[in-house]
């Protein structure tokens, strides 16, 4: 079992949401390192850490496990030095900047022997599992169509496709290739509209069935950002926002499971609701759990299916 951690990253996602998650599933960071000697220092106040200069130095502590979040372009040298020490490691999505990286990085932790699980939290959040419990167990019927949406608002042209695709759109990818994958692309539709992306991709999944992907930069911040939307034969199920999931069946009046938020308790609280917690949870559980969280191959295969899109668009 895993308790403590070195910390590697000391960003806002790093101080604001990770951390917080990695001690509510029982965690305790021990020491922190990142790129500035002030931002290690916020990191580590709250829970009395220790910081320390580079990641191969907290690699070689006393620490359990290692959590990394650091900017795209620099994970690939922060795990090429961590992995040789064995720890298992949890490092934010996407794992690397390009799938030839991610490659290479699974082909380094498999000869190491390190377990590396991807920061792909969606997975892990509960409106997410009950729906892809409901797929498996055919409680719509077989699998005709699944929709997704994944709507960010602008960035005022501050980021080009590629960018956006790897470090938010992946999301999107991966969510839609665990719920209803292996997806097969046929086609691929890309705009610029004043600076902003617009994305709709479609294709095949699994069952024979069909999946679409509108994904854009040009929505509303802070309304409906992300939907799936998956069809049966009769019956459907609409998972809205991450948290709420509705079962829509013929004539029956609609179900809607969502969290409680007036009730403080764990299952509500939104680090779960997200998923954050009980991926780190997983993640810090014995191996047998059953719970195996998303490693290196599986990021090379879903930063795959981007650069597919960015290519489509003359982008890579």
């Amino acid at each position: 079992m895993i308790r403590s951690i070195g910390v590697i990253g000391a960003g806002e996602h790093m101080r604001q949401v990770l951390l917080p998650s990695a001690v509510a599933a029982g965690l305790r960071p021990k020491v922190v390192a990142a790129r500035t000697l002030a931002s290690a220092q916020a990191a580590a106040y709250p829970y009395d850490a220790a910081v320390l200069p580079t990641a191969a130095q907290v690699a070689s502590t006393d620490v359990d496990a290692i959590l990394i979040a650091v900017p795209v372009d620099h994970l690939a040298p922060v795990l090429r030095e961590v992995i040789p020490a064995g720890k298992p490691v949890y490092v934010e999505k996407p794992g690397a900047a390009t799938s030839a990286q991610a490659s290479e990085l699974a082909e380094l932790a498999d000869r190491c022997g390190t377990k590396v699980q991807v920061g792909y939290m969606k997975r892990y959040a509960p409106a997410y599992r009950r729906l892809r419990q409901a797929i498996a167990e055919g409680d719509l019927g077989p699998l005709t169509l699944a929709a997704f949406k994944w709507a960010m608002g602008p960035f005022g042209g501050r980021r080009d496709l590629t960018d956006w695709l790897v470090e938010n759109a992946v999301h999107a990818f991966d969510l839609a290739g665990f719920l209803v994958g292996p997806l097969l692309i046929a086609d691929i539709l890309v705009r610029e509209i004043a600076g902003e992306h617009v994305v709709l991709v479609q294709g095949g999944c699994q069952a024979n069935a069909c999946f679409t992907m509108h994904a854009c930069t040009t929505g509303p911040w802070w309304h409906e950002n992300e939907t799936v939307e998956v069809f049966g034969i009769g019956a459907a199920m609409r998972a809205h926002n991450v948290t709420d999931l509705a079962l829509r069946r013929a004539d029956e009046p609609e179900q809607v499971w969502s969290p409680n938020f007036s009730i403080p308790v764990a299952r509500n609280l939104t680090g779960t609701a997200l998923g954050f917690v009980p991926a780190i949870a997983a993640f810090a559980g014995p191996d047998d759990s059953g719970h195996r969280g998303p490693d290196l191959h599986e990021a090379a295969a879903v930063l795959r299916l981007v650069e597919q899109v960015a290519a489509a668009a003359g982008a890579a």
